[in-house]
């Protein structure tokens, strides 16, 4: 089976490591409640194609694929 993934492989890019700015209020039930601060994250948060590799997944392992030429993903 071949498929697409990014680069850090078997590592992905985490979804909501960002803040929202501004923050919404926390539900009223809560009551007052302290918000903590997400750590910055210390892997890339932007994309492109570039960051994107063909990988053939086996039974126990993966690799990637490389071609001769122009490399394109999938």
């Amino acid at each position: 089976m071949v498929g697409t993934t990014f680069k850090s492989f078997p590592s992905y890019p985490q979804r909501y490591t960002e803040r929202v700015d501004p923050q919404p209020p926390a539900p009223a039930e809560l009551g007052p409640c302290r918000v903590e601060a997400v750590k910055a994250p210390r892997v890339p948060t932007r994309f492109s194609e570039d960051d994107i590799v063909v990988r053939e997944f086996l039974p126990n392992t993966s690799r990637a694929l490389v071609r001769k030429g122009k490399f394109c993903a999938a």
